[in-house]
């Protein structure tokens, strides 16, 4: 599905593809929503293992696929335990870590942890993707051997050569808009928070925030008890984050941490004024 990691694993992809590699990809769960556009680069999307359970995903893993790649290279927990309980000794196994929170996040953190450890085992090597992803995974002893990690910034196509950052024309309703998950180190809450004291001291303020996750009924709630639906509005996903980036007079990002932050990158390249939260690990 769109998101930040698998924007970048687009962008992976195509440019192996110029290095003359051969690529397939295997989706576990999701929508698909991809699938077109990693086929119009012509890299092959396998669904043998989409939605299946996680037993017979590793038998079929050690059965059918064991021969037929030089490396593989893991995407997200599920993935990386999949290939860490499949592949053999001899093979090479590439982890990228997207994300600087708790590998299992409904787990206490010693079990997470440990389930990290096991999950990269046998990596060759462990991406980060930012120096504060690294820290975390050193600090909360996630990876079995930190000597294997390393710092491999996203790869980003700047869209517009020449953006500046825009003079807000409307001087009456700001429009304030947010790329995220709904999930809870997002902190929409606090987002939701300033857009209604903003309109408790008069000055209107709408807000779009674009994105899915576990926390959307939670967040409709909470924004329909705080009489801000006429403020607020959830837009879902969106395939082209770039005309709704360069609508808005300030892109705001409330995370408690991020690992890299791509929708930062994304508002900066359409020249839109940004404001994030002081909490914010990205370096």
């Amino acid at each position: 599905d769109w998101g930040g990691a698998e924007k970048q694993l687009f962008t992976v992809c195509r440019e192996q593809k110029k290095l003359g590699h051969s690529i397939t990809i295997f989706p576990l769960k999701g929508n698909l929503e991809l699938a077109a556009k990693f086929n119009s680069i012509e890299v092959n999307v396998d669904l043998v293992f989409f939605q299946e359970n996680f037993i017979k995903q590793v038998l079929y893993f050690k059965r059918k696929l064991i021969e037929d790649f030089d490396i593989y290279h893991a995407h997200l927990p599920q993935a990386e335990i999949l290939t860490t309980f499949g592949i053999q000794k001899n093979h090479l196994l590439v982890i990228t870590r997207h994300f600087a929170g708790k590998f299992a996040p409904k787990l206490p953190k010693f079990l997470s942890s440990f389930l990290s450890r096991i999950a990269t085992y046998r990596a060759s090597k462990v991406i980060a993707i930012s120096n504060a992803v690294r820290e975390v995974l050193i600090l909360n002893k996630e990876v079995l051997h930190p000597e294997k990690i390393e710092v491999v910034y996203y790869g980003y196509d700047r869209k517009y050569k020449n953006s500046k950052v825009r003079v807000r024309k409307n001087k009456k309703n700001l429009l304030v808009g947010t790329i995220a998950r709904l999930s809870p180190e997002k902190d929409l809450t606090t987002l939701i928070s300033a857009i209604s004291n903003l309109k408790n001291e008069n000055y209107f303020c709408s807000l779009k925030i674009v994105g899915d996750g576990p926390l959307k009924s939670q967040l409709f709630k909470i924004v329909h008890s705080s009489n801000l639906e006429n403020n607020i509005e959830f837009l879902g996903k969106i395939a082209d984050p770039y005309p709704f980036l360069k609508s808005l007079d300030v892109f705001v990002l409330a995370s408690k941490f991020e690992g890299f932050g791509l929708s930062l990158l994304e508002a900066m390249d359409s020249g839109t004024k940004i404001v994030v939260s002081k909490n914010l690990l990205i370096t």
